[in-house]
């Protein structure tokens, strides 16, 4: 899985030392007080996933809650208005 940017990201965490792959946006949501991020998973993940595989979040550092879902939010920058 890859994290990928979408047309709500408003933010972006950058890794020291690390390229653009290694960014992950995110939409903030003050009022909500979230912070989300969109992952497109590989064609081999899909298939792994349609045959029965599970996915596994792995939380370091003790941040708990999260929550795991399926969204159609549009890859991407978003165009220009």
């Amino acid at each position: 899985m890859k994290p990928r940017r979408t047309h709500t990201s408003n933010q972006v965490y950058v890794l020291a030392g690390g390229n653009e792959d290694n960014d992950l946006w995110v939409h903030v949501d003050p009022a909500q007080g979230t912070v989300s991020s969109v992952w497109e998973l590989t064609a081999d993940e899909r298939r792994a996933i349609a045959n029965g595989a599970n996915v596994q979040l792995t939380v370091w550092g003790g941040q708990p809650p999260v929550a795991m879902r399926v969204v159609d939010t549009p890859l991407g920058k978003p165009p220009n208005a």
